[in-house]
């Protein structure tokens, strides 16, 4: 496709947005509403070209058809937006709510000045150096090179190949440009996503201008979410995407509440749930008990409740809310059941295997005793060895959080409020808990997976701003101020000092020199087939998936594990696998051998079988050719 068309296509998908973000006259939600939609729009693009691939066998997820159905959106959604009569369009806004109160304009200034200047370091960090981080090399950016090369959405792979795929599908839009440069930063535009999420969703708790600017500032200092806008993994747009679902909730909840007047809230949540669902199975847990929430919700709300009139309404808000959610995700539920039989594979369907706590993983990448996790939130001491993007969750979400779901859980109580407005408070304290319930009975039980409802925990900070006298407010903002700057300092320090995975010591190294591949990597003919294996267990050097395949579409990198593959040479032997590695057409077998000094490997003892190539530039990494089988018979070479 190249750059241009790559930039074309985005174009179009923000293009074919904006007649569904004009159905909303709130600012906030029309902003929210766009990036969502093109967010959607560009999933669904890909989609629809992966389900008639599938049974097809065509390379039809390419860049040509991915511009054109982009297209087709395009024109679908002006062409609807000229014909429906949205007489019911752009849902009025409660008074004293949102649209209230235009003060604080200093606040959001002073917020929107530390976000560039914070996240100018992001883009200098994420340009910095290609890709990196386990997840990142291991399965994310393998799985959407897999798909460039063959044209669909494909299982391919091991690690993570079932798991559902929305955040790798920008990451293989930037792969038609022929250049994975830009794919460190696929995450910083959902850092902006949740900002304006998280202000719209204080607002709808009724907070001024100027204390809803309080929440985003939280959110974007905090070095996890800093990290994870440098890096292409998919906790921030989960995240993000759990924020405008929170949103859009809240603003179904209003005394006036009619399913006329408000389906296309309660269908823009159900569809950011959909697309968080459809990008990582962590949120599945929170999802299934989400649905009823909604409907209880509601049922508390609607007119009547407790009747036949008010549930049967409740009953229609949670309708939608599930079918919007089916649309973004459900593919991936699908193509998982016709390929493994079985629809959230790699995860058993039983869900005492799954959705049973197992305890603290990994507890030492964070902290050094169990102790410490009360530091955790202030602290990123990141202990792992690799840029992880798994950071603290910063001082101001740390120090003001508890009393601000205090604040919330008292007004959700008191009779003085409005029920719309009470309920309001009750469903960020629902996300939240249930947010860290699941997290908490989860297998994968790691802090970048509680993010989700670290933001939302955020939004209600900013009622305590607006709860206190002016003289308090003042001591308030002051030490909001000395957390926002030990959050910074705390992230920077990560930037430039600490390892070497980051921008300031990369000197300008090529993408070669950084993964120290040997140059052959780049100069492979498209689609050759080669087979990584592992000195070792350490599931460091799966790391290496990604570099192997090169330069773009580039080669088809296997491992034992990975499905469809039968061979296994450490149990068979370089001999015995041979006429194996030969039915799966693999033509190069390649050790790496990093922190290892060089060993003779099982391939040396048979020449014949494998042409060992030295590259001169790393000649401690083996590679090994291998021939096209003799028409004798292997067993006589």
């Amino acid at each position: 496709m190249g750059t241009p068309l790559v930039v074309l296509s985005i174009v179009l998908f923000f293009a074919a947005a904006v007649p569904i973000a004009r159905a909303w006259r709130s600012r906030i939600a029309a902003a929210v509403a766009l990036f969502l939609a093109a967010f959607g729009l560009l999933v669904i693009d890909f989609q629809i070209l992966g389900a008639l691939a599938a049974p097809t066998g065509a390379r039809l997820v390419t860049s040509g058809a991915v511009l054109v159905v982009a297209a087709i959106l395009c024109g679908a959604t002006w062409c609807v937006d000229r014909v429906v009569r949205r007489g019911d369009a752009g849902t009025s806004v409660a008074p004293g709510v949102e649209e209230s109160r235009r003060t604080g304009h200093a606040a959001l200034a002073a917020v929107a000045v530390v976000g560039i200047a914070l996240y100018a370091s992001a883009v200098s960090t994420g340009l910095s150096a290609p890709p990196r981080g386990w997840d990142v090399l291991t399965y994310h950016l393998p799985r959407a090179a897999s798909w460039l090369l063959h044209g669909d959405l494909g299982i391919y792979g091991s690690t993570g190949a079932y798991y559902p795929g929305n955040a790798e599908l920008p990451i293989l839009t930037l792969f038609f440009s022929g250049s994975d440069r830009l794919v460190p930063l696929t995450q910083l535009p959902f850092a902006m996503l949740g900002a304006l999420s998280l202000y719209g969703l204080a607002r709808r708790l009724g907070a001024t201008t100027a204390a809803a600017a309080v929440p985003v500032l939280a959110f974007l200092t905090a070095p996890m979410v800093f990290f994870q806008s440098t890096i292409a993994k998919d906790d921030l747009v989960v995240t993000a995407l759990v924020l405008a679902c929170a949103f859009f909730v809240t603003r179904t909840l209003t005394s006036d509440f009619t399913i006329r007047g408000r389906w296309r809230d309660v269908a823009a949540a159900g569809f950011a749930l959909g697309l968080a669902v459809g990008t990582k199975y962590s949120v599945l847990p929170f999802a299934i008990v989400l649905v009823p929430a909604v409907f209880v919700l509601h049922a508390l709300l609607a007119p009547g409740a407790g009747e036949r009139r008010g549930a049967g309404q409740a009953a229609a808000v949670a309708g939608i809310f599930l079918a919007a959610a089916l649309v973004p995700s459900v593919f991936w539920f699908v193509r998982n059941l016709a390929v493994a039989g079985n629809p959230i594979a790699p995860l058993s369907t039983s869900i005492g295997e799954w959705a049973a706590r197992s305890g603290l993983q990994k507890e030492s990448q964070f902290v050094a005793r169990a102790a410490d996790w009360w530091l955790f939130p202030l602290l990123d001491r990141h202990r792992s060895s690799t840029y992880s993007g798994q950071a603290g969750y910063g001082a101001a979400f740390a120090v003001f959080f508890i009393p601000a779901l205090a604040l919330s859980a008292r007004r959700m109580l008191s009779r003085a409020e409005p029920r719309a407005v009470r309920l309001r408070y009750a469903t960020v304290i629902a996300f939240v808990a249930l947010a860290a319930v699941a997290w908490w009975f989860g297998k994968h039980h790691l802090p970048r997976f509680l993010l989700p409802a670290v933001a939302v925990a955020c939004a209600p900070i900013a009622l305590l701003f607006d709860a206190v006298a002016r003289r308090a407010r003042l001591a308030l903002v002051g030490l909001l101020s000395l957390c926002v700057l030990f959050s910074a300092l705390e992230t920077l320090r990560i930037v430039y000092v600490q390892h070497h995975h980051t921008w300031s010591h990369q000197r300008g190294k090529s993408e070669r020199e950084f993964y120290r591949m040997p140059s052959l990597i780049d100069e492979l003919p498209v689609g050759t087939r080669i087979l990584l294996l592992q000195p070792t267990d350490h599931s460091y050097y799966q790391t290496f998936r990604y570099p192997l395949v090169g330069a773009l579409p580039g080669n088809e990198v296997v491992m034992e594990e990975d499905v469809g593959v039968t061979f296994d040479v450490k149990r068979d032997g370089a001999d015995g696998a041979y006429p194996e590695l030969v039915a799966h057409d693999i033509d190069y077998v390649f050790i790496r051998t990093v922190g290892l000094k060089p060993f003779s490997t099982w391939f040396d003892d048979y020449p014949r079988l494998y042409a060992k190539i030295l590259d001169s530039e790393e000649p401690i990494y083996p590679w090994y050719r291998v021939p096209i089988a003799d028409p004798r018979g292997w067993e006589e070479i």
